[in-house]
């Protein structure tokens, strides 16, 4: 379900998603001096957490997902019959 190369990818995606979020707010403030570690620390800790419950959901969706087409796949009738 959840291998290597998923967390391996996960990874990858967490790590730019923080970054993205730690320049936005860095972007917004007018100066260097102006900067809330905080409030940037808490920002970049809520994108992460997002992109990481979405990257669950869509794979939790991806298995379950060809599992159930398979199982509808095969219980249809053949209209040949």
């Amino acid at each position: 379900m959840f291998n290597k190369e998923f967390w391996k990818d996960l990874a990858e995606r967490l790590i730019a998603t923080a970054a993205e979020a730690a320049l936005a707010c860095i972007g917004t403030a007018s100066m260097l001096e102006d900067i809330d570690p905080r409030a940037t620390l808490s920002i970049v800790a809520l994108a992460v957490l997002v992109a990481f419950f979405k990257a669950l959901v869509k794979r939790y969706h991806e298995i379950h997902t060809d599992s159930t087409e398979e199982w509808i796949e095969e219980d249809e009738p053949n209209e040949e019959d």
